[in-house]
Protein backbone atom coordinates (compact mmCIF):
# COMPACT_ATOMS: atom_id res chain seq x y z
CA UNK A 1 0.00 0.00 0.00
CA UNK A 2 1.37 3.06 -0.99
CA UNK A 3 2.07 5.74 1.73
CA UNK A 4 0.56 8.54 -0.25
CA UNK A 5 -2.63 6.86 1.11
CA UNK A 6 -1.80 8.69 4.55
CA UNK A 7 -1.72 11.81 5.59
CA UNK A 8 1.40 13.66 5.90
CA UNK A 9 0.79 15.97 8.73
CA UNK A 10 2.55 15.36 12.10
CA UNK A 11 2.16 12.84 14.45
CA UNK A 12 1.09 12.90 17.73
CA UNK A 13 3.83 12.71 20.42
CA UNK A 14 3.59 11.59 23.99
CA UNK A 15 7.47 10.22 25.35
CA UNK A 16 9.34 10.02 22.04
CA UNK A 17 10.22 12.04 19.08
CA UNK A 18 8.65 9.99 15.95
CA UNK A 19 9.22 11.41 12.78
CA UNK A 20 6.39 11.72 10.36
CA UNK A 21 8.21 8.94 8.49
CA UNK A 22 8.06 6.69 11.46
CA UNK A 23 4.54 7.43 11.63
CA UNK A 24 3.58 6.65 7.85
CA UNK A 25 5.43 3.26 8.41
CA UNK A 26 3.51 2.17 11.63
CA UNK A 27 0.28 3.78 9.81
CA UNK A 28 0.73 1.73 6.42
CA UNK A 29 1.10 -2.02 8.68
CA UNK A 30 -1.16 -0.92 11.26
CA UNK A 31 -4.04 -0.13 8.70
CA UNK A 32 -3.77 -3.28 6.80
CA UNK A 33 -4.83 -5.36 10.06
CA UNK A 34 -2.81 -8.28 11.35
CA UNK A 35 -0.89 -8.18 15.47
CA UNK A 36 -0.28 -5.01 15.04
CA UNK A 37 -3.71 -3.60 14.45
CA UNK A 38 -4.98 -6.04 16.94
CA UNK A 39 -2.56 -5.47 19.67
CA UNK A 40 -3.03 -2.03 19.48
CA UNK A 41 -6.86 -2.46 20.13
CA UNK A 42 -6.04 -4.60 23.14
CA UNK A 43 -4.31 -1.56 24.59
CA UNK A 44 -7.33 0.56 23.39
CA UNK A 45 -9.38 -1.51 25.26
CA UNK A 46 -7.43 -1.58 28.51
CA UNK A 47 -7.06 2.15 28.46
CA UNK A 48 -10.65 2.90 28.02
CA UNK A 49 -11.45 0.33 30.84
CA UNK A 50 -9.17 1.30 33.25
CA UNK A 51 -9.65 5.72 32.68
CA UNK A 52 -12.53 6.57 35.26
CA UNK A 53 -13.67 9.48 32.24
CA UNK A 54 -14.53 6.32 29.98
CA UNK A 55 -13.56 8.52 26.77
CA UNK A 56 -13.59 5.66 23.67
CA UNK A 57 -11.85 8.17 21.23
CA UNK A 58 -9.35 9.42 23.95
CA UNK A 59 -8.13 5.79 24.67
CA UNK A 60 -8.52 5.37 20.75
CA UNK A 61 -5.48 8.15 20.40
CA UNK A 62 -3.39 7.33 23.35
CA UNK A 63 -3.13 3.98 22.02
CA UNK A 64 -2.09 5.16 18.47
CA UNK A 65 0.47 7.16 19.99
CA UNK A 66 2.14 4.85 22.47
CA UNK A 67 1.95 2.17 19.43
CA UNK A 68 3.85 4.41 17.42
CA UNK A 69 6.56 5.11 19.52
CA UNK A 70 6.80 1.98 20.24
CA UNK A 71 7.17 0.99 16.91
CA UNK A 72 9.71 4.16 16.97
CA UNK A 73 12.21 2.95 19.00
CA UNK A 74 12.24 -0.69 17.69
CA UNK A 75 12.73 1.06 14.29
CA UNK A 76 14.67 3.86 14.81
CA UNK A 77 16.27 4.31 18.01
CA UNK A 78 14.09 7.34 18.78
CA UNK A 79 15.40 10.12 21.22
CA UNK A 80 13.32 10.39 24.23
CA UNK A 81 11.42 13.62 24.82
CA UNK A 82 12.17 16.03 27.47
CA UNK A 83 9.16 16.93 29.71
CA UNK A 84 6.44 15.55 27.18
CA UNK A 85 3.42 15.96 28.22
CA UNK A 86 1.10 13.01 27.84
CA UNK A 87 -0.33 10.60 29.96
CA UNK A 88 1.62 9.17 32.67
CA UNK A 89 0.64 5.59 31.77
CA UNK A 90 2.24 5.80 28.66
CA UNK A 91 5.80 7.41 30.59
CA UNK A 92 5.67 4.54 32.97
CA UNK A 93 4.95 1.79 30.18
CA UNK A 94 7.98 2.83 28.15
CA UNK A 95 10.39 3.41 31.52
CA UNK A 96 9.52 -0.43 32.16
CA UNK A 97 9.76 -1.62 28.18
CA UNK A 98 13.39 0.05 28.24
CA UNK A 99 14.23 -1.84 31.77
CA UNK A 100 13.36 -5.46 30.65
CA UNK A 101 16.61 -6.94 29.50
CA UNK A 102 17.30 -7.86 26.03
CA UNK A 103 15.06 -4.95 24.51
CA UNK A 104 18.08 -3.38 23.31
CA UNK A 105 19.75 -6.10 21.74
CA UNK A 106 16.07 -7.11 19.68
CA UNK A 107 16.53 -3.25 18.85
CA UNK A 108 19.47 -3.61 16.92
CA UNK A 109 18.51 -6.86 15.43
CA UNK A 110 15.78 -5.59 14.08
CA UNK A 111 18.18 -2.72 12.69
CA UNK A 112 15.84 -0.46 10.34
CA UNK A 113 13.45 -3.55 9.10
CA UNK A 114 9.67 -1.55 9.34
CA UNK A 115 8.50 -4.94 9.16
CA UNK A 116 9.97 -7.09 11.84
CA UNK A 117 9.47 -3.99 13.61
CA UNK A 118 6.07 -3.69 13.50
CA UNK A 119 5.95 -7.49 14.45
CA UNK A 120 8.01 -6.48 17.43
CA UNK A 121 6.03 -3.82 18.56
CA UNK A 122 2.52 -5.78 18.39
CA UNK A 123 4.20 -8.38 20.45
CA UNK A 124 5.15 -5.77 23.21
CA UNK A 125 1.78 -3.77 22.88
CA UNK A 126 -0.08 -6.93 23.51
CA UNK A 127 2.21 -8.05 26.49
CA UNK A 128 1.67 -4.87 28.07
CA UNK A 129 -2.23 -4.48 27.38
CA UNK A 130 -3.05 -7.54 29.69
CA UNK A 131 -1.99 -5.34 32.79
CA UNK A 132 -2.75 -1.88 31.65
CA UNK A 133 -6.01 -1.20 33.07
CA UNK A 134 -4.06 -1.12 36.44
CA UNK A 135 -1.43 0.99 35.44
CA UNK A 136 -3.85 3.58 34.16
CA UNK A 137 -6.17 3.49 37.10
CA UNK A 138 -2.89 3.90 38.87
CA UNK A 139 -2.05 7.12 36.80
CA UNK A 140 0.07 9.47 38.05
CA UNK A 141 -0.70 7.88 41.86
CA UNK A 142 3.17 5.82 42.42
CA UNK A 143 6.64 7.24 41.65
CA UNK A 144 8.98 4.77 40.31
CA UNK A 145 10.67 3.49 43.66
CA UNK A 146 6.91 2.37 44.71
CA UNK A 147 5.42 0.91 41.41
CA UNK A 148 2.10 -0.84 41.94
CA UNK A 149 1.98 -4.72 41.43
CA UNK A 150 0.34 -3.56 37.80
CA UNK A 151 3.92 -2.55 37.25
CA UNK A 152 5.41 -6.01 37.96
CA UNK A 153 3.45 -7.81 35.99
CA UNK A 154 3.94 -5.40 32.79
CA UNK A 155 7.28 -5.96 33.67
CA UNK A 156 7.44 -9.51 34.09
CA UNK A 157 5.28 -9.91 30.78
CA UNK A 158 7.90 -8.04 28.61
CA UNK A 159 10.75 -10.11 29.89
CA UNK A 160 8.82 -12.68 28.00
CA UNK A 161 7.53 -10.29 25.03
CA UNK A 162 11.23 -9.07 24.06
CA UNK A 163 12.17 -13.13 24.04
CA UNK A 164 9.15 -14.03 22.16
CA UNK A 165 9.76 -11.24 19.87
CA UNK A 166 13.21 -12.15 19.44
CA UNK A 167 12.58 -15.35 18.60
CA UNK A 168 9.82 -14.28 16.68
CA UNK A 169 12.00 -11.98 14.46
CA UNK A 170 14.49 -14.52 13.87
CA UNK A 171 12.59 -17.02 12.55
CA UNK A 172 10.58 -14.38 10.17
CA UNK A 173 14.16 -13.56 8.62
CA UNK A 174 14.98 -16.93 7.99
CA UNK A 175 11.86 -17.50 6.50
CA UNK A 176 11.59 -14.63 4.58
CA UNK A 177 15.30 -15.50 2.78
CA UNK A 178 14.64 -19.09 2.03
CA UNK A 179 11.36 -18.23 0.57
CA UNK A 180 12.72 -15.42 -1.84
CA UNK A 181 16.32 -14.12 -2.73
CA UNK A 182 16.85 -10.99 -0.58
CA UNK A 183 13.60 -10.59 1.04
CA UNK A 184 14.99 -11.57 4.45
CA UNK A 185 17.34 -8.54 4.75
CA UNK A 186 16.17 -4.79 5.47
CA UNK A 187 14.80 -3.09 2.35
CA UNK A 188 15.96 -0.16 1.13
CA UNK A 189 14.51 3.10 2.32
CA UNK A 190 12.44 3.63 -0.92
CA UNK A 191 11.49 -0.18 -0.68
CA UNK A 192 9.47 0.38 2.66
CA UNK A 193 6.52 1.36 2.03
CA UNK A 194 4.43 -1.05 1.54
CA UNK A 195 2.75 -3.70 4.38
CA UNK A 196 2.98 -7.56 2.17
CA UNK A 197 6.11 -8.25 3.26
CA UNK A 198 4.95 -7.86 7.10
CA UNK A 199 1.72 -9.67 6.13
CA UNK A 200 3.87 -12.45 4.76
CA UNK A 201 6.25 -12.87 7.77
CA UNK A 202 2.93 -12.74 10.03
CA UNK A 203 1.92 -15.64 8.11
CA UNK A 204 5.05 -17.57 8.08
CA UNK A 205 4.78 -17.40 11.79
CA UNK A 206 1.31 -18.72 11.92
CA UNK A 207 1.58 -21.53 8.95
CA UNK A 208 3.58 -24.38 10.38
CA UNK A 209 3.34 -26.27 6.62
CA UNK A 210 4.72 -22.89 4.79
CA UNK A 211 8.09 -22.93 7.84
CA UNK A 212 8.28 -26.67 6.97
CA UNK A 213 8.20 -25.98 2.84
CA UNK A 214 10.65 -23.16 3.29
CA UNK A 215 12.57 -24.64 5.47
CA UNK A 216 13.10 -27.88 3.08
CA UNK A 217 13.42 -25.78 -0.21
CA UNK A 218 16.34 -23.74 2.26
CA UNK A 219 18.34 -26.69 2.75
CA UNK A 220 17.96 -27.74 -0.63
CA UNK A 221 19.26 -24.55 -2.08
CA UNK A 222 21.95 -24.29 0.51
CA UNK A 223 23.26 -27.91 -0.63
CA UNK A 224 23.11 -26.68 -4.38
CA UNK A 225 25.39 -23.96 -3.29
CA UNK A 226 27.50 -25.93 -2.02
CA UNK A 227 27.66 -28.26 -4.78
CA UNK A 228 28.06 -25.10 -7.07
CA UNK A 229 31.50 -24.24 -5.56
CA UNK A 230 33.30 -27.13 -6.80
CA UNK A 231 32.48 -25.68 -10.07
CA UNK A 232 34.39 -23.31 -12.16
CA UNK A 233 32.63 -19.80 -12.81
CA UNK A 234 32.83 -18.10 -15.79
CA UNK A 235 35.27 -14.88 -15.71
CA UNK A 236 33.79 -11.49 -15.04
CA UNK A 237 34.64 -8.52 -16.59
CA UNK A 238 33.67 -4.67 -15.91
CA UNK A 239 31.41 -3.49 -18.83
CA UNK A 240 29.50 -0.43 -16.76
CA UNK A 241 28.88 1.71 -13.64
CA UNK A 242 25.48 1.44 -12.40
CA UNK A 243 24.48 1.93 -8.36
CA UNK A 244 23.99 -0.88 -6.04
CA UNK A 245 25.66 -2.20 -2.11
CA UNK A 246 28.12 -4.82 -3.24
CA UNK A 247 31.11 -3.28 -1.28
CA UNK A 248 33.63 -5.41 -3.26
CA UNK A 249 32.56 -3.62 -6.76
CA UNK A 250 32.69 -0.02 -5.20
CA UNK A 251 34.62 2.59 -7.59
CA UNK A 252 37.64 4.33 -6.22
CA UNK A 253 35.64 7.59 -5.74
CA UNK A 254 33.61 5.85 -3.46
CA UNK A 255 35.90 4.06 -1.42
CA UNK A 256 37.60 7.33 -0.85
CA UNK A 257 34.75 8.98 0.98
CA UNK A 258 35.69 6.22 3.88
CA UNK A 259 38.68 8.99 5.05
CA UNK A 260 36.20 11.41 5.86
CA UNK A 261 33.74 11.61 8.92
CA UNK A 262 30.71 13.26 6.75
CA UNK A 263 31.16 11.49 3.62
CA UNK A 264 31.45 8.23 5.57
CA UNK A 265 27.44 8.85 6.68
CA UNK A 266 26.84 9.36 3.27
CA UNK A 267 28.57 6.80 1.81
CA UNK A 268 26.62 4.43 4.42
CA UNK A 269 23.20 5.80 3.79
CA UNK A 270 24.07 5.29 -0.04
CA UNK A 271 24.62 1.38 0.79
CA UNK A 272 21.86 1.09 3.17
CA UNK A 273 19.28 2.65 -0.41
CA UNK A 274 21.64 0.49 -2.52
CA UNK A 275 22.38 3.64 -4.21
CA UNK A 276 25.95 3.93 -4.43
CA UNK A 277 28.23 3.61 -7.28
CA UNK A 278 30.06 0.54 -8.21
CA UNK A 279 31.03 -1.47 -11.41
CA UNK A 280 28.20 -3.68 -13.51
CA UNK A 281 30.18 -6.92 -14.35
CA UNK A 282 29.57 -9.80 -17.18
CA UNK A 283 30.49 -12.76 -17.92
CA UNK A 284 32.27 -13.68 -20.84
CA UNK A 285 32.48 -17.01 -20.89
CA UNK A 286 29.53 -19.45 -20.62
CA UNK A 287 28.19 -20.63 -17.46
CA UNK A 288 26.06 -23.00 -17.68
CA UNK A 289 23.13 -21.50 -16.18
CA UNK A 290 20.12 -21.04 -18.78
CA UNK A 291 16.67 -21.14 -18.23
CA UNK A 292 14.86 -24.09 -16.17
CA UNK A 293 11.06 -25.57 -16.39
CA UNK A 294 10.17 -27.47 -13.38
CA UNK A 295 7.40 -30.00 -14.12
CA UNK A 296 5.30 -31.11 -10.16
CA UNK A 297 3.11 -33.81 -10.45
CA UNK A 298 0.10 -33.03 -8.60
CA UNK A 299 -1.70 -36.33 -9.01
CA UNK A 300 -4.08 -37.62 -6.33
CA UNK A 301 -1.57 -40.17 -5.51
CA UNK A 302 1.17 -37.26 -4.26
CA UNK A 303 -0.60 -36.69 -1.30
CA UNK A 304 0.82 -36.22 2.05
CA UNK A 305 4.53 -36.50 2.32
CA UNK A 306 5.46 -36.16 -1.03
CA UNK A 307 3.54 -33.35 -2.38
CA UNK A 308 5.38 -31.59 0.55
CA UNK A 309 8.57 -32.62 -1.03
CA UNK A 310 7.40 -31.41 -4.41
CA UNK A 311 6.44 -27.83 -3.38
CA UNK A 312 9.58 -27.54 -1.43
CA UNK A 313 11.68 -28.42 -4.90
CA UNK A 314 9.62 -25.92 -6.65
CA UNK A 315 10.28 -23.04 -4.40
CA UNK A 316 14.42 -24.32 -4.54
CA UNK A 317 14.28 -23.90 -8.05
CA UNK A 318 12.54 -20.62 -8.08
CA UNK A 319 14.95 -19.39 -5.48
CA UNK A 320 18.49 -21.28 -7.00
CA UNK A 321 17.35 -19.65 -10.40
CA UNK A 322 16.26 -15.84 -9.24
CA UNK A 323 19.79 -16.12 -7.24
CA UNK A 324 21.65 -16.79 -10.82
CA UNK A 325 19.56 -14.65 -12.97
CA UNK A 326 17.94 -17.42 -14.57
CA UNK A 327 14.45 -17.96 -15.83
CA UNK A 328 12.05 -20.42 -14.08
CA UNK A 329 9.31 -21.41 -14.70
CA UNK A 330 6.81 -24.25 -12.37
CA UNK A 331 4.25 -25.71 -14.06
CA UNK A 332 2.12 -28.34 -12.18
CA UNK A 333 0.16 -31.02 -13.99
CA UNK A 334 -1.77 -34.15 -13.23
CA UNK A 335 -4.03 -35.20 -16.31
CA UNK A 336 -2.47 -32.05 -18.08
CA UNK A 337 -0.70 -28.64 -17.11
CA UNK A 338 -2.79 -26.91 -14.47
CA UNK A 339 -1.14 -24.00 -13.73
CA UNK A 340 2.15 -22.96 -14.84
CA UNK A 341 4.19 -19.75 -13.21
CA UNK A 342 7.00 -17.94 -14.74
CA UNK A 343 9.27 -15.93 -13.11
CA UNK A 344 11.50 -14.35 -15.43
CA UNK A 345 15.73 -12.79 -14.47
CA UNK A 346 14.10 -9.62 -12.79
CA UNK A 347 11.50 -11.90 -10.25
CA UNK A 348 8.19 -10.58 -12.80
CA UNK A 349 5.86 -13.35 -12.49
CA UNK A 350 3.20 -14.28 -15.13
CA UNK A 351 0.65 -17.09 -15.15
CA UNK A 352 1.75 -18.63 -18.91
CA UNK A 353 -1.65 -20.09 -18.94
CA UNK A 354 -3.73 -17.09 -18.23
CA UNK A 355 -1.69 -14.44 -19.28
CA UNK A 356 -2.19 -12.15 -15.89
CA UNK A 357 0.51 -11.38 -13.98
CA UNK A 358 1.05 -11.82 -10.38
CA UNK A 359 1.71 -8.54 -8.28
CA UNK A 360 4.82 -9.82 -6.88
CA UNK A 361 7.52 -12.93 -6.60
CA UNK A 362 6.38 -13.61 -3.53
CA UNK A 363 3.05 -13.84 -4.82
CA UNK A 364 3.59 -16.77 -7.22
CA UNK A 365 6.03 -18.43 -4.84
CA UNK A 366 2.94 -18.46 -2.40
CA UNK A 367 0.95 -20.30 -5.06
CA UNK A 368 3.42 -22.79 -5.59
CA UNK A 369 3.30 -23.44 -1.94
CA UNK A 370 -0.47 -23.15 -1.50
CA UNK A 371 -1.49 -26.07 -4.14
CA UNK A 372 -3.51 -29.10 -4.01
CA UNK A 373 -3.48 -32.14 -5.31
CA UNK A 374 -6.31 -33.51 -7.60
CA UNK A 375 -6.60 -36.11 -10.86
CA UNK A 376 -4.61 -38.51 -12.77
CA UNK A 377 -1.47 -38.26 -14.49
CA UNK A 378 -0.15 -37.56 -18.21
CA UNK A 379 3.68 -37.47 -18.98
CA UNK A 380 2.91 -37.19 -22.22
CA UNK A 381 0.61 -33.92 -22.22
CA UNK A 382 3.06 -32.18 -19.68
CA UNK A 383 5.90 -33.24 -21.29
CA UNK A 384 5.03 -31.70 -24.81
CA UNK A 385 3.62 -28.66 -23.50
CA UNK A 386 7.45 -28.15 -21.61
CA UNK A 387 9.10 -29.15 -25.45
CA UNK A 388 6.49 -26.53 -26.71
CA UNK A 389 7.70 -23.87 -24.49
CA UNK A 390 11.55 -24.77 -25.36
CA UNK A 391 10.90 -24.43 -28.88
CA UNK A 392 8.21 -21.77 -29.23
CA UNK A 393 9.07 -19.59 -25.94
CA UNK A 394 11.02 -17.31 -27.40
CA UNK A 395 14.85 -16.32 -26.32
CA UNK A 396 14.43 -16.84 -22.57
CA UNK A 397 13.15 -20.40 -22.85
CA UNK A 398 14.90 -21.37 -25.74
CA UNK A 399 17.62 -23.51 -24.02
CA UNK A 400 15.62 -24.35 -21.08
CA UNK A 401 16.82 -27.73 -19.12
CA UNK A 402 13.16 -29.60 -18.00
CA UNK A 403 12.97 -31.15 -14.32
CA UNK A 404 10.11 -33.30 -13.34
CA UNK A 405 9.30 -34.05 -9.69
CA UNK A 406 6.73 -37.28 -9.62
CA UNK A 407 5.78 -40.69 -8.00
CA UNK A 408 6.16 -41.77 -12.05
CA UNK A 409 2.90 -43.41 -12.19
CA UNK A 410 2.43 -43.40 -16.28
CA UNK A 411 4.42 -43.91 -19.56
CA UNK A 412 5.97 -41.79 -22.26
CA UNK A 413 4.78 -42.02 -25.92
CA UNK A 414 7.88 -42.68 -28.63
CA UNK A 415 6.55 -39.36 -30.19
CA UNK A 416 7.61 -37.25 -27.06
CA UNK A 417 10.94 -39.32 -26.83
CA UNK A 418 11.62 -38.65 -30.48
CA UNK A 419 11.01 -35.24 -29.66
CA UNK A 420 12.97 -35.04 -26.39
CA UNK A 421 16.13 -36.58 -28.03
CA UNK A 422 16.08 -34.45 -31.54
CA UNK A 423 16.11 -31.05 -28.63
CA UNK A 424 18.84 -32.78 -26.93
CA UNK A 425 21.02 -32.71 -29.69
CA UNK A 426 19.56 -29.86 -31.57
CA UNK A 427 20.06 -27.20 -28.22
CA UNK A 428 21.79 -29.09 -25.80
CA UNK A 429 18.51 -29.69 -23.44
CA UNK A 430 18.86 -31.31 -20.48
CA UNK A 431 15.97 -33.78 -18.48
CA UNK A 432 16.28 -34.56 -14.49
CA UNK A 433 13.65 -36.76 -13.08
CA UNK A 434 13.38 -37.28 -9.66
CA UNK A 435 10.96 -39.71 -8.08
CA UNK A 436 9.11 -40.21 -4.75
CA UNK A 437 6.68 -42.64 -3.14
CA UNK A 438 7.84 -45.56 -4.80
CA UNK A 439 7.77 -44.38 -8.35
CA UNK A 440 9.83 -45.35 -11.48
CA UNK A 441 10.36 -43.16 -14.39
CA UNK A 442 9.49 -44.72 -17.74
CA UNK A 443 12.11 -46.57 -19.26
CA UNK A 444 12.07 -45.03 -22.41
CA UNK A 445 11.92 -41.76 -20.41
CA UNK A 446 15.19 -42.58 -18.13
CA UNK A 447 17.17 -43.53 -21.48
CA UNK A 448 17.04 -40.19 -22.49
CA UNK A 449 17.22 -38.82 -18.98
CA UNK A 450 20.49 -36.69 -17.90
CA UNK A 451 19.96 -37.24 -14.46
CA UNK A 452 16.99 -40.00 -12.76
CA UNK A 453 16.84 -39.47 -8.49
CA UNK A 454 15.08 -41.60 -6.29
CA UNK A 455 14.14 -39.20 -3.44
CA UNK A 456 13.11 -42.51 -1.27
CA UNK A 457 16.48 -44.50 -1.22
CA UNK A 458 18.11 -41.60 0.06
CA UNK A 459 17.42 -39.68 4.24
CA UNK A 460 19.03 -36.27 2.43
CA UNK A 461 16.64 -35.70 -0.13
CA UNK A 462 18.47 -32.07 -0.26
CA UNK A 463 21.52 -33.81 -1.28
CA UNK A 464 19.65 -36.03 -3.59
CA UNK A 465 18.49 -32.74 -5.74
CA UNK A 466 21.57 -31.18 -5.81
CA UNK A 467 22.94 -34.26 -7.69
CA UNK A 468 20.19 -34.55 -9.81
CA UNK A 469 22.33 -31.48 -11.46
CA UNK A 470 19.79 -28.99 -12.46
CA UNK A 471 21.04 -26.66 -9.59
CA UNK A 472 24.28 -26.12 -12.17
Amino acid sequence: MALARFQSNEPDRFCYATSRWDALLYDARRFDGGSLASAETEVRNAVYTGRVDRDFARAESEAQTFGREVFARLYSSVGRIEDGDGPSWVARAHDLIGQVDGFESLRMEIDGDPDLAALAAASMMSSVSGSLEDLVEDDGDCDSAGLPSAGDRVRAALRSAVKTARRAVGEAREGLAGLAPGLGSTPAVQDQDGSDRMRLAERLRSDARLRDLIQRAGRMQRIASAERSSVTEGVEEIFDVTRGNDVARLLPAEISKVAHPAMRALLLRDLAQRSAMVYALRSNEPMGRGPVIGLLDISTSMSGEPHRWTRAVGLALVGTAQREKRTSVVADFNGGIARARKFDRSGEVSDLLSGRRFDSLVDGLMDIASTGVSGGTSFDRALRWSLDQVEGGGSDLDRADLVIVTDGCDSVSAEVIERLSTLRDRTGLRLFALTINGGAIDSNLAAVADSVVDLDSTDDVGSAVAKAGWSR
